[in-house]
Formats: structure tokens, C-alpha cells, sequence
């Protein structure tokens, strides 16, 4: 059952002008505890090196890319200034650092400093902040710690352990003691940054409070401190509190602070879960947290995790209730998923295995689904990092997520973080979210981030972009903690940190990266596939072919080159659909010429025969206009009307009306699409693409121009070469033949395979054609139809044969052509005196470059 996170209506907290950003640092107050901040810096190659700015310790990494406006593409990276300690409390402060070069500069300045320490471990005498997490909304740079007031720490003692209190009133305002924490009777009001008095609401006018907490007396110079020191004498609740700055600039300056009363009562504290954050499709800004309860320290903990939003640019802030887990869940590394849910990958240590919990936003809250048990093997008591990749891998939606997965990647439940203990063996885990209701995982082979059984503890990744041409873009940066020395509080205990980057090719290994070419394509070809009544059968096909092919070779995970191919051959079959034809034009021809047919005594026998010829040419893509396009239509039609126009009378002086005619005209014409059976040779006339191609293959050979009775010579020859096709007579004699070699021949002189041509294949059980030409130079043209008819009766070869050499098409050869033409393709091939072979292809006119023509890879014998 769904389990609301809202128990209650949630509260928004309205923190009016003590809420107001302002992209320039406060002034501080005059005050000592200022003077020992470190001054701002440059450091190469790391952002938080051993030593930087005094300290000996950093832990904690956060990190965040700028992915738009002005500063696209510069990395902000936080962590905790731990100075000399290990210890989680005492004296600690933020250092952020930023870079504009991918991690070849870092300018860094300590944001998050109060002071109180000295820059040393300060035991119960210090505040402490602890925990960044970033974000970027598009506009701002947000970043969210814990901070504790002095002596305060999650794993104190006593009177260090945090209290059962909000540290708030119910209207938002900072509640304070001036008895020693005996009773809260006055509170800060942020929108004038007043203190008053509860009872009577009267403004303690002799103190002066700055954005920042600094508390000054009027005439009294011994007073100069902060509310969350030791000496202040106006004490906050000793609690947990989180503290939100933001920087409009990059990372470069950050803004006065901001405290959310979002903790509960009945918690020790509400604490961040560090790292990054998200800002969500819609623009919510999210950060992980986690509750903290327990009855005495280290006693009957209960963690469980949650989140504080906001949806109106960081304004106003809410919380979410406590994730229905089974287990503990405290620190929780966050995605959105394609369909807007929030997926949270926690820390349990419940067992070795990672797990998950999602929320979906419902109305204006969210709702927990079922926690989800996996079957990786991580370090379960570590934080981690997750981050949704800008594009698809294997053609899903991918996350990475970074961990210890213990020694050996048998997992683990130890915190130990010493070199050779627990939190070692980092990998980069790979997740593909499949389209489901759930968004379930597919998991890749992972990553080796560091050396097998090398120390790794929390980490915090992010995605390298920038603009021009930034060859990293697309990349993995990773902010990790690589060793820990001892723990306690001296100069020889310490954390480090290592930024250091991944190329995605190297974590992706041979799956492939991006939104390619042929998902765009299989997008677009979809609807099409689906419209099979719309496209004449050959093209329709040639489009399923190609989409089927690309599926296959998408399911296997060939090469992204391979893919990008399938991508191409799904192009070119778009491209090359044909609408269907439509035949109520054809069958108001078809009735008028039946009309004239059966007119048998009023026309000549020859000028009818054409007509019953035409005729019967159209009746058949009536009946079956399968495989017509509209083009191919109308020139049946035509031929039709032309054949109707010039039929010959039998009496003679009607014979003289028809000029011309007078002899009983056959009118010529071919066609791709002549099914008729019965056919009469007749002399094509030259269509205007036939001369193009002469005319280009002349300027190709450097041919001169033949004399006016060579030509009529040509012509004559030519009106021998046409697109005969054989008689049943031939056809059987072919069967006979051929018997034993299953090769059909072609009539010897064609020079123009068209569908016809081959149409008589239907009636053969054979897969190899053969055309003998018997000429020195071998010139043939195959339409695409033809090429198609052959593809479709899985031709293995086509042989056309000359008098010194044979050229030969394999059905892969085939295939090819048939995917590269789109109405005709023609080869010459030319025996040179030095007795090699010049070969010339041209597609629809077009001549092929030498390159390509060896790339079909065209056989001569």
C-alpha cells in the first residue's frame, strides 16, 4: 500500500527579508574570530589538496557541473575543512572550489566559516559545519550543510549529543536562552534581525544581529560573537540545523544565509545527505536528508531517509516525510527517473546489497512506492553518488553510481574506512532504466574507479561539459576519498581527497553512448512501418527490411558505426516510398478502351493488338495495385490513351484521316510495370533520362559525336536491343536446358532489364540468371523493380556475359544496388588495350566515383 509522506499538511516556511539572497558576501562583523580565515586561493590539478589552506584534513566531497548561462561547463566542488582531526564535530568549516578548465585550475575560498576554532580541532568549545550538498537550478548554485552550534556533534556524549528540539517557534523564528538553555524566552525575528522577548514581544534594542548570526551590544565591545558560539549571551537550542546559501555568480561569491525549521521535535537531528542534489524537469530544487533519533547516544538509532524541496526557486522549503523502508536508511544518493519519480539509493547496512526507494509526486505531494531489493554487492554503510547520464546508452535511459563494494566486491556492512578495511574497492555501477511501470534496472558490467581493494570511501560524481571544442565533454569527474590516516585529532590523523576523471568510453566499455542516428530513425520509420496499405509493396518492404535489420543489430549491441549504417539504410527506404496508386482514373480508361476493343471490324488487327495489349497491361495493376506507384500509373494510362488515339481504321480512306498511320502504326512504349503476358517487341522510344545518361557517359569517355548515318546506324542496332520478353516456347526450352544447371538466360539481346524481364521467374524454380550479350563491350541497364523482383526471389547471381569477359552481380551485390537505386542502374564495362578493364556505374544517370564503384565490389571474369 502507498504510504503518503505527508502525515500532516505541510508547513511553508515564509522567512521573509532574513530569506532575502544577495549575490555579495555580507560585511562581517568586527570581530576576532574573522581575523584566522584563510584568505582566498589558486591550486592546480586538486581542489582540496593535503595542506591547503592550513588544513591537514578534508572529508566529505560534493560536486556539481554547470550545464547552462554564462559560466556552462565550470565544476563546483565543496568539502569539509577539517583542519587537524578526523573527528565529526569540533571546530569544522566549508571550503568551495571551483574550476573553469575541467580540473586544471581551482580557485577556492572557505565559504562556510565561523571562526570559534582557530583553525584547530576545539573539542566542545567549537562549531561545526558539516555535510555540503550542491545543486544547480539553471540560475543558482545552492548549497545546504549542517551546521552545529559549538560542542555539538552527531556522535557527542552528554551534553554534546544533539537535543529533542526544533530550535524554532511556531512561526519560524529562532528560539534563544539567556539562562544557560533553563527556559527559551526571546527569539530572533529574521525580518528585521531583532532579538525580542516572548512574553511581551519587546526588542531587545541594545543588540544588533547581523544575516549571519553575528551578535554585537551597543556600546559594549566585549561582546562580539555569534549566536552559535560559546560566549554568545543569547544561546540557540542545541540542536541540528540546516543552514542554505546560494551564489549567482558560479560559485564565486555566496549569499547571506538561510536557516530551514524543518526539523521535527521528536528528532535529534535532520541532517543532509551530502553530495549533489537535483533540480527536476519541472524545476524543483531537491536535497537529500535523513532523520536522526535515537534514545542516548549510539542507543536505539533509528535512521530513516527524506528530502526538503522547494518549487518556487528556493524561496519557500518543504520536507518530506520519513521513506517507508524496511531498514535504516540515512544518507541517500538521488536521480529522477524518465517519468518524473524520485529515486533514492540509500545507506542501510542492513546487508550487503544496494537497494532503492522511489517517490512519485501525486498532486502536490509525494507518495513512497515499494523499496527495492538488488542484487549488487556494495559497501551498504558508506554514502554514494548517483547521476542521470545527458544521453541514452544502448538506447536507454542510463545512471551511474559510485561506491565501495568492500574487498574483493563481496560488499560489506563496516564503516571502517582505515587503508585495507571495508570501505575500499570502488566501482562505477552502470544502470539502463527500462520503459516500465517501475522504471526497472539493467546493469552493466561496472567500472573500476580505483585499484582492486584500494581505500574509497564517499565520493561524489558528475558529467564534464563545456563549450567549443572540449574534448573531455561527455566525460566522468569523480571527487572521492582515497585514504584515511587513523582517527582522533592530531596532525598525523587526517582524510584526503582526489578529483580525477574517466573517459564515458572506457565505463561504457562496448555498449554504445547517445541518441543516434537510428533511434531518430526508428522513431520516424515507426508509423510508417505500420501504414503498410499506403506504399507500393517493394518499397514498403524495402522499409521492414531495413527497420527489422536495425533492430537486430541494436538488440546485439553491435558498433555504433554498424548502427549509424542501419540508421542510413532506414533513410534511404523513407526516401524511397512510393504511394500506392489509385485506379478509379484507370478503370474509367480501362472501360472506354474495352469499349474500342471490342470494336473489332472498324480497326486494323495491328493497331488493336496494341491497344488489347496496353489494356491488359492496366487491367492488372487494377486488380492488383500492389506494387504501383502513381507515377508508374499514369504511364499506363497514357499508353493506354495513346494506343486509343491511334488506332488504324480498316477502310482506306479512313486510313488517310490518320496521317501517318496509313500503314497501321504500332506506337511504342515501355513500361516497369507491364504484367501482360503476351507482348510484342516493339522499338522504344528514347525517354529523356536514356539521354542523359549517353550524354554523361560520353563526357565521361571523351566520345566524339558520331556522324548523322553512323547514328541512323546506332538507332537501327539499338531497335534490335529491347525488352523482349521470352515466349512460353522459350521458356520451356530454358527449363530443358537449364535443367541440371538451374540457370535461366535472358534473351541475348536485351539491354534494359526491367520488371518484365524478369516477371517469368515466377514460372522458374531458379535463383541464377544469365544474359548473354556476345559483344566486345558489355553496356547493360537493370531498373529498380527489377533489382527487387531479383532481392525477392533471393537471386544468388546475375551473369551477364560478353565475348571477352562475363560480369557478375552476387546476391549481395544484389542486395546493395536494390538498396541504392530508385529507378536505374547501369554498368558499362570497356576492355582496354593494355587488357584491363574500365568499369563505369551509374546510378539514375548519376556516374559513381572509382571509390564507390570498388566499394560493390563488382566482379569480371
Amino acid at each position: 500500500m502507498k504510504k503518503s509522506i505527508f502525515t500532516t499538511p505541510p508547513l511553508i516556511f515564509f522567512l521573509a527579508l532574513a530569506l532575502t539572497f544577495s549575490s555579495v558576501m555580507s560585511v562581517y562583523a568586527a570581530g576576532s574570530h574573522y581575523s584566522t580565515k584563510p584568505v582566498d586561493g589558486i591550486t592546480q590539478e586538486q581542489p582540496f589538496t593535503k595542506g591547503l589552506a592550513d588544513s591537514n584534513s578534508y572529508r566529505i566531497p560534493a560536486m556539481i557541473t554547470i550545464d547552462e548561462g554564462e559560466h556552462k561547463g565550470r565544476i563546483v566542488a565543496a568539502a569539509d575543512v577539517r583542519w587537524n582531526t578526523t573527528y565529526d564535530g569540533g571546530g569544522l568549516d566549508t571550503m568551495v572550489s571551483y574550476s573553469d578548465d575541467n580540473g586544471i585550475n581551482w580557485n577556492y575560498s572557505l565559504v562556510n566559516y565561523m571562526g570559534d576554532n582557530g583553525n584547530t580541532y576545539n573539542g566542545s568549545d567549537s562549531t561545526t559545519f558539516i555535510d555540503p550538498s550542491l545543486v544547480y537550478d539553471g540560475n543558482k548554485v545552492w548549497m545546504l550543510c549542517d551546521l552545529l552550534p559549538y560542542g555539538i556533534a552527531l556522535n557527542g556524549k552528554d551534553n554534546t549529543h544533539p537535543t529533542k528540539e526544533t530550535g524554532f517557534d511556531d512561526n519560524g523564528h529562532l528560539l534563544l536562552s539567556n539562562n544557560n538553555y533553563s527556559s527559551y524566552d526571546y527569539y530572533l525575528n529574521f525580518e528585521d534581525s531583532k532579538i525580542y522577548k516572548k512574553d511581551d514581544n519587546t526588542p531587545m534594542s541594545n543588540y544588533t544581529v547581523d544575516k549571519k548570526f553575528n551578535l554585537t551590544k551597543v556600546g559594549d565591545d566585549s561582546v562580539n560573537t555569534n549566536l552559535f558560539f560559546k560566549d554568545s549571551p543569547f544561546k540557540l537550542q542545541r540542536t541540528g540545523y540546516l543552514y542554505l546559501i546560494s551564489s549567482e555568480d558560479g560559485g564565486k561569491t555566496f549569499s547571506d544565509p538561510m536557516l530551514l525549521p524543518l526539523k521535527k521535535d521528536d528528532e535529534r537531528v535532520c541532517l543532509v545527505g551530502p553530495g549533489r542534489g537535483l533540480c527536476t524537469k519541472n524545476g524543483t530544487i531537491v536535497f537529500p536528508c535523513y532523520s536522526h533519533t535515537s534514545i542516548s547516544p549510539g542507543v536505539g538509532v533509528e535512521e530513516k531517509t527524506c528530502f526538503i524541496y522547494s518549487t518556487d526557486g528556493g524561496s519557500t522549503w518543504k520536507r518530506s516525510n520519513s521513506a517507508t523502508t524496511t531498514t535504516k536508511s540515512s544518507e541517500s544518493a538521488l536521480v529522477e527517473l524518465p517519468n518524473g519519480n524520485l529515486r533514492f539509493f540509500y545507506r542501510h547496512q542492513n546487508d550487503v546489497f544496494l537497494r532503492y526507494i522511489d517517490a512519485e509526486l501525486s498532486g502536490d505531494t509525494y507518495i513512497w512506492k515499494q523499496e527495492v531489493k538488488t542484487d549488487i554487492k556494495i559497501n551498504t554503510a558508506t554514502q554514494m553518488s548517483a547521476m542521470i547520464y545527458s544521453e541514452p546508452i544502448n538506447g536507454k535511459p542510463a545512471f551511474l553510481l559510485s561506491c565501495p563494494t568492500g574487498k574483493d566486491g563481496q560488499g560489506s556492512t563496516s564503516p571502517s574506512g582505515d587503508s585495507g578495511k571495508d570501505r575500499v574497492n570502488g566501482k562505477i555501477l552502470l544502470g539502463l532504466l527500462n520503459d516500465d511501470t517501475n522504471n526497472t534496472i539493467v546493469w552493466l558490467e561496472p567500472y573500476n574507479a580505483v585499484e582492486i581493494n584500494t581505500c574509497f570511501m564517499y565520493s561524489c560524481l558528475t558529467e564534464l561539459k563545456k563549450e567549443g571544442n572540449n574534448k573531455k565533454a561527455g566525460d566522468i569527474a569523480l571527487l572521492y576519498e582515497d585514504k584515511q590516516n587513523g582517527w582522533g585529532a592530531n596532525n598525523n590523523t587526517y582524510f584526503t581527497i582526489k578529483y580525477t576523471t574517466y573517459s564515458i568510453a572506457d565505463i561504457v566499455k562496448n555498449n554504445h553512448i547517445g541518441s543516434s542516428a537510428l533511434d531518430e530513425q526508428l522513431k520516424k520509420a515507426e508509423p510508417l512501418v505500420a501504414k503498410e496499405d499506403t506504399y507500393t509493396t517493394s518499397s514498403h518492404q524495402r522499409l521492414k527490411d531495413a527497420v527489422t535489420k536495425a533492430k537486430k543489430g541494436k538488440a546485439d549491441n553491435e558498433e555504433r558505426a554498424e548502427l549509424d549504417k542501419y540508421a542510413a539504410e532506414i533513410s534511404t527506404a523513407i526516401n524511397g516510398l512510393k504511394e500506392r496508386a489509385k485506379t478509379d482514373e484507370a478503370k474509367t480508361i480501362f472501360e472506354k478502351a474495352t469499349k474500342e476493343i471490342e470494336k473489332k471490324d472498324k480497326y486494323t488487327t495491328e493497331s488493336l493488338k496494341i491497344l488489347s495489349d496496353a489494356t491488359t497491361s492496366l487491367k492488372t495493376v487494377i486488380d492488383d495495385n500492389s506494387d504501383v506507384d502513381e507515377y508508374s500509373m499514369k504511364e499506363l494510362i497514357s499508353k493506354v490513351n495513346d494506343a486509343i488515339s491511334k488506332l488504324v481504321f480498316k477502310n482506306k480512306s479512313e486510313d488517310n484521316k490518320n496521317s501517318n498511320n496509313s500503314s497501321g502504326y504500332y506506337y511504342g512504349y515501355s513500361s516497369h510495370y507491364d504484367y501482360s503476358n503476351h507482348y510484342n517487341p516493339i522499338a522504344p522510344v528514347p525517354s529523356s533520362e536514356n539521354k542523359t545518361d549517353k550524354a554523361a557517359d560520353k563526357k565521361e569517355e571523351n566520345i566524339t559525336e558520331p556522324s548523322t548515318s553512323k547514328k541512323l546506324k546506332e538507332n537501327d542496332e539499338n531497335s534490335k536491343l529491347t525488352d523482349k520478353t521470352p515466349t512460353d516456347t522459350e521458356i520451356s526450352k530454358n527449363k530443358k536446358d537449364n535443367t541440371a544447371k538451374k540457370i535461366f538466360t535472358l534473351p541475348s539481346k536485351n539491354n534494359l532489364i526491367t520488371l518484365k524481364s524478369v516477371s517469368v521467374l515466377d514460372k522458374i524454380a531458379t535463383r541464377k540468371i544469365e544474359l548473354k550479350q556476345n559483344k566486345t563491350n558489355i553496356n547493360v541497364s537493370i531498373t529498380s523493380e527489377a533489382l527487387s523482383k531479383l532481392v525477392a526471389r533471393k537471386s544468388v547471381s546475375f551473369i551477364i556475359k560478353g565475348k571477352h569477359f562475363n560480369v557478375r552481380l552476387n546476391a549481395k551485390n544484389i542486395q546493395t544496388l536494390n538498396k541504392l537505386t530508385h529507378k536505374k542502374f547501369t554498368i558499362k564495362v570497356n576492355k582496354q588495350k593494355n587488357g584491363k578493364f574500365k568499369i563505369k556505374i551509374s546510378i539514375d544517370g548519376k556516374i559513381l566515383s572509382t571509390k564507390k564503384i570498388a566499394n560493390l565490389k563488382i566482379k569480371v571474369n
